[in-house]
Formats: structure tokens, C-alpha cells, sequence
């Protein structure tokens, strides 16, 4: 847990100072697209509103940073990152759609209006509407928006997009209080008219879980009560109280993830995040902070942990919590009963957990090790990564050569060539057929046709090749070597 509570404060630290101002017509639109792709649109925002676009005139959203951000794991998440960005480059979002901004009565456009992928390097580069990339960039209306709180609510349907609407209206108004039409609250949220018709299905359904959610995880306190106009319920009065954020934090592999995500998403590398305790400077203001308040919220006052962090420094207390709570995680799996405040403040009393100045070098020595490992693997990776490269770009340039060589030859020459190709060619109909309807004549394929271009890439390019080509043109080593000599 100590790894954990000094990776949620590295995360908040970092978070208290990466709010963006969201434009408040970019928040009020008709909720056509899934809680996902608005998780998505929500990080386009942001990547626009903190970036400038790149020389090529994108903008770069990484695999990396949605996983970290969404909370997504497994093979398909590219896939997915990319079926997403198609939906809302095709999405007409019609803004305004509660009628709160004053920069357009009204405005139908998509965010998105060019999109290119890279499955290999892991990201997707987009266009942005420049009407809307304006309206990002310098806000008339906006909410301050914080880019945890997508993470928070990545798992609550449409948590994000309830968060939103509320934060927006208190940075807007200051209000304590609002009333919103209850249809209206329902086509935000994107409730089909057909889907909890009663409002008691929508209370249970809709309304309770994500009231929970937000006042659970969010600086937003919630309540609310119904307004009926006659007998028919109309409308919905929401009370808005500010309260303290603190991390509804994951395990501390996925903050330490979430931090260096953002940090090099937005700042380049700044913050280093795989420190263990024992490496992390004593007496830093942010840890001491974070160790007095978990103890706190276990009932051991603040005196007795002042006198604890005066006595062995904030690595020793973060050593004492980490073995005191692998005490309580014995005792629980025993069935034993603790007290917890009274044995956590017993162990700050008495330093039990404390480690030794050789343990402690024990444990930098293993966290440089395994530094230096991922640093190996990392660069392991990047030369097998520059490995394809080259081969894809060698598949490449055999193909445009041999397209060159084919262009000018004699027709003596192309009629050995078609005959090496069909004594080549394997017994197969679709292959066969297709030689035959074109007599072998190779520059009748049409490559954009599957089984033209695997004849011609297949057989062709390395029968010409050989025929004609010159050694770069035939081995990828040399073809490496007189990439550097021209260079």
C-alpha cells in the first residue's frame, strides 16, 4: 500500500495542476455515442486544448494514454481506440444542445475531420475542424475540467458525462442549485424514450448509481428532488455542494501509469515514477501529508504520527504502515480480530517495522536492477522495431524497382520473364485462371485486385529482380550498406 499511496500522490499532484478549461459546447450535445467514444472525444478535447498540432497539422492521441486514462486492457484495444475515432470523425455533434452557451444558438459540425493510423507505433493522428478547434482553444464558456475524473468514472455508465454537466454548471453560474427538464436530463444522458419509461426504473437505474458514483469519487457533493408541474413529474432539482477530492486511487501499478501517460502525453517526461519508498526523499511536505492523513483515517491522531515521522522520517512511517498492513492482511486471512487504530499507533510508537540502512540499500539495489532490465527490454524492443522498419522498407523499394525494371524492357526480355513466372506459378485455380485470362502478360495484372498483386509480388518482383536487378535490389544486407554509403 505505502508504493500505492506515493504513486496517488505523485498523481495528484501532477492532476491538481492539468485542469483545461472545456468548452461548454463541446459538453452539451445529444449523447448518440457510446460511454467509451465519449471517453475518447473527452481526451481529443484535451489533447487540443493542451497541444498544438504538429508540423504535419495532427494531433496525436496514443494507445498508451487511453489505456492508462480508460482503464482498458487487452489485444483489441487499438482496434477499438480506432473504431471509435471513425465514429466520431462521422458524428454531426450538434452543440448547445441544453441551450447554456452563448458563443452559437446552435452548431452541427464533427470534431473530427481527417483521421490516419499507426498500428505498429500504437497511435492515431487526427484533424480538427478549425471552427471547433477555435472554440477549444480560446473558450467563452467553459468548465474546469480535470482529466482524472474520466479515469474515476471510466467504469460507471455515463458517469463522465453526468460529472460534466454538473461541474460545468457550477465554474458557469456558481450556483448551488439547478433545475433541469427531466426529458431533457434523459436525452443528455442518452436514455432512449422507450428505456425506463417510469421514473422510478430511471431513479433506480439511471439516477441513484451515478449520484453514488460522483459524490463517491468527484469534488461534487449530490442531491436532488423532484419538481412536478400539476401531477406529472417535470423536472429535477439538483443541490450542488463542493467537497475534497482525494483519488479513488487503483493499484499502484496503474497510477505510476496514469502519471507517466500524462506526463508524456502533455509535458514530455517529468515526472520519474518508479521510486520505492526507500528512494524517495524524506521529509518531502506532499508525503508527509499523505502518510499523516491515511493514519488519521484510521483513528491514530496526528500527534502520534508527528512524533513517529519526528523519530524515523517519512520512509521510516512508510516502512511501519507497509508492515503493519501486511500484519492486518494476515490477521484477515486468519479470521483474527485487531484493532486496528490502536495497533497501527502501537507500531509508530515503537518503530516495529522499521528497516535497516542494509535493507533499505537491499531494496535500491533491486529497484536499479530491475531499471535496468526494462531499460534492456525497451531497447531490445525499439531495434526489433527498427528491424521491420527496415525489411518493410526493403518489401518496398524491391517493388518499385522491379516496377521500373518491367517499364523498360525489351519484349524479348518480358517474354522470358512470363515464362520463369508461370513454371512458378503454383498449381492453384484462382492463380492459373487468372494467368491464363492474361496470356502472361505481367503488365496486364491489376494490382489492386488480391490475387493479381500476390502473382506479381509474389513471383514477379523476384523473378525481375533477379534477372535484372542489381545486389542491393536482392539482399536486405546490402541493401542496408548502400542505404549508409549514399547517406
Amino acid at each position: 500500500m505505502i508504493r500505492a499511496d506515493m504513486a496517488a500522490l505523485q498523481l495528484q499532484r501532477y492532476l491538481e495542476r492539468n485542469t483545461i478549461k472545456h468548452p461548454t459546447a463541446l459538453l452539451h450535445y445529444e449523447r448518440r455515442l457510446s460511454d467509451f467514444e465519449q471517453g475518447i472525444l473527452f481526451l481529443c478535447v484535451h489533447i487540443i486544448a493542451k497541444m498544438e498540432r504538429a508540423p504535419d497539422g495532427f494531433y496525436y492521441l496514443e494507445k498508451s494514454l487511453v489505456r492508462a486514462v480508460m482503464r482498458q486492457e487487452g489485444n483489441q484495444d487499438y482496434t477499438r481506440i480506432t473504431e471509435a475515432v471513425k465514429t466520431i470523425s462521422k458524428t454531426d455533434l450538434r452543440f448547445n444542445f441544453m441551450g447554456q452557451d452563448r458563443t452559437f444558438d446552435s452548431y452541427e459540425a464533427p470534431l473530427i475531420i481527417g483521421r490516419a493510423t499507426n498500428k505498429g507505433r500504437g497511435v492515431i493522428a487526427f484533424e480538427v475542424h478549425p471552427r471547433i478547434e477555435k472554440l477549444v482553444k480560446d473558450p467563452r464558456v467553459f468548465a474546469r475540467l480535470n482529466i482524472y475524473f474520466i479515469s474515476a468514472l471510466a467504469d460507471v455508465r455515463r458517469g463522465y458525462s453526468f460529472y460534466a454537466l454538473f461541474r460545468d454548471l457550477v465554474d458557469r453560474t456558481k450556483s448551488t442549485e439547478v433545475t433541469l427538464d427531466y426529458l431533457e436530463l434523459r436525452s443528455y444522458l442518452g436514455v432512449e424514450p422507450s428505456a425506463y419509461p417510469a421514473f422510478k426504473a430511471f431513479k433506480q437505474w439511471v439516477l441513484k448509481p451515478l449520484l453514488d458514483s460522483v459524490n463517491e469519487r468527484t469534488d461534487l457533493q449530490l442531491s436532488y428532488e423532484p419538481v412536478k408541474t400539476g401531477r406529472k413529474l417535470t423536472h429535477l432539482k439538483f443541490t450542488i455542494k463542493p467537497q475534497a477530492w482525494q483519488l479513488q486511487l487503483f493499484e499502484a501499478e496503474h497510477a505510476e501509469r496514469m502519471v507517466t501517460e500524462l506526463a508524456k502525453s502533455f509535458d514530455g517526461a517529468l515526472i520519474e515514477n518508479k521510486k520505492e519508498p526507500a528512494q524517495i526523499e524524506a521529509g518531502a511536505s506532499g508525503e508527509r501529508a499523505g502518510l499523516i492523513d491515511k493514519c488519521v483515517k484510521l483513528g491514530v491522531t496526528s500527534k502520534t504520527v508527528e512524533r513517529a515521522l519526528k523519530a524515523y522520517g517519512v520512509q521510516g512511517v512508510g516502512e511501519i504502515i507497509a508492515h503493519t498492513e501486511s500484519r492486518f492482511r494476515k490477521m484477515d486471512a486468519k479470521g483474527e480480530k485487531y484493532d486496528a487504530k490502536n495497533y497501527l499507533a502501537k507500531m509508530l510508537n515503537e518503530g516495529v517495522g522499521v528497516k535497516a540502512a542494509a535493507e533499505r540499500q537491499k531494496a535500491e539495489k533491486a529497484a536499479q536492477a530491475l531499471a535496468k532490465r526494462e531499460a534492456a527490454r525497451l531497447e531490445l524492443s525499439k531495434a526489433e522495431q527498427a528491424a521491420e522498419a527496415l525489411e518493410a522498407e526493403f518489401k518496398d523499394h524491391q517493388r518499385k524497382r522491379a516496377t521500373e525494371l518491367i517499364e523498360t524492357q525489351s519484349a524479348a526480355n518480358m517474354v522470358e520473364l512470363s515464362a520463369v513466372v508461370g513454371d512458378l506459378i503454383p498449381p492453384l485455380p484462382d492463380y492459373r485462371n487468372r494467368w491464363r485470362s492474361i496470356e502472361g502478360e505481367i503488365k496486364k495484372l491489376d494490382r489492386r485486385k488480391i490475387t493479381d498483386r500476390t502473382i506479381f509480388n509474389g513471383y514477379v518482383v523476384p523473378e525481375a529482380l533477379r534477372l535484372w536487378g542489381k545486389p542491393e535490389d536482392l539482399n536486405l544486407a546490402t541493401y542496408k550498406k548502400s542505404k549508409l554509403i549514399k547517406a
